[in-house]
């Protein structure tokens, strides 16, 4: 929430990124983890983008989708194969999980965790 009320302070009118229709370093920086937000969908049954938008979140979610889809971060992003991401959580000790979660009055409560 407190990056949706930012982009809505702060961001220039004329599109979704930060500088409105101009993409920014600011895009260019934050892209890599923009772009993993599959993997949460992937690896833990959540939809980043879409729990954006049930938090009421349209600013960051205009701003996402722009980013996602952006030539030049497509272009240069690689989605590493299932195998290779499932080796990054073994590495990092983490073990990928289902989780579900609700949004209720403006916060994601977490329901359930299959481990």
């Amino acid at each position: 929430k407190n990056l949706n009320a930012a982009l809505e302070k702060w961001g220039e009118p004329g599109g979704d990124f930060l500088l409105g229709a101009n993409f920014s370093m600011a895009e260019v920086i934050i892209a890599p983890f923009v772009m993993r937000f599959g993997w949460w969908d992937y690896f833990r049954g959540i939809n980043a983008l879409k729990t954006i938008e049930e938090l009421g979140c349209d600013r960051l979610a205009r701003w996402v989708r722009a980013v996602q889809s952006r030539k030049s971060v497509t272009e240069t992003f690689h989605d590493m194969e299932r195998e290779t991401q499932l080796n990054y959580f073994k590495f990092r000790g983490s073990t990928p999980c289902k989780a579900t979660i609700v949004v209720k009055g403006g916060t994601i409560e977490l329901t359930h965790i299959d481990r």
